[in-house]
């Protein structure tokens, strides 16, 4: 059996604070976003014994690096076994990157009606669809090394794709699932457990 996988979603950043889409843009975490990261810090410190085997596998977007950089300073690990992986990033939204979806559905009524029916397989302007980011995703895992657990740090939509492939759900189940920032999950043996700070 495969030992387990901890994947975490970045820290609350400027953009989610204002409910703007990021997909492969970016923007710093706030003071919220690092308090998340270190208490995520501690989840990890709580449930790995042996820090020196784990492997650290991130997106290389800057507010997944920067979630990495305070989880490693909280556990004393070098930022440089940290793995960046073009694989890990956020689904593309293409030309939705920095709009909120009232300004979406001003500027893309049609294609934002398209989404909302069917997100797996339709996308936003000029981005990825789901089905896109799965297969993306899929590739990722398929080549993951067996040896040791990892700590794998990604996005919202990212992270609910990888979760629904990992436990085998349905489309609809996989693009319901919450994206908290605060929370580790733990995937192990075909199960997954959510782990919250005490």
């Amino acid at each position: 059996m495969r030992p387990p996988l901890y994947l975490i979603r970045h820290g609350e950043t400027e953009w989610n604070r204002a409910n703007r889409i990021q997909g492969w843009n970016d923007s710093p975490l706030t003071e919220t976003g690092r308090k998340q990261a270190r208490l995520v810090a501690g989840i990890l410190a709580r449930e790995i014994d042996d820090h020196a085997d784990i492997a650290i596998y991130c997106s290389p977007l800057g507010r997944a690096r920067q979630t990495a950089a305070v989880i490693c300073e909280e556990l004393g690990w070098n930022t440089a076994r940290c793995r960046y992986d073009e694989a890990l990033r956020e689904m593309n939204t293409g030309d939705w990157d920095g709009l909120t979806f009232i300004e979406v559905e001003a500027a893309f009524p049609e294609d934002l009606d398209r989404f909302r029916n069917d997100s797996w397989r339709n996308r936003p302007t000029g981005g990825e669809s789901y089905a896109m980011l799965a297969e993306r995703i899929k590739g990722w895992l398929s080549g993951l090394p067996e040896s040791g657990p990892a700590v794998v740090i990604s996005h919202g939509i990212a992270g609910q794709v990888f979760r629904g492939l990992y436990l085998g759900l349905g489309e609809a189940e996989t693009v319901s699932l919450e994206q908290p920032q605060d929370v580790v999950y733990r995937l192990e043996g075909g199960r997954l457990t959510e782990l919250v700070s005490t």
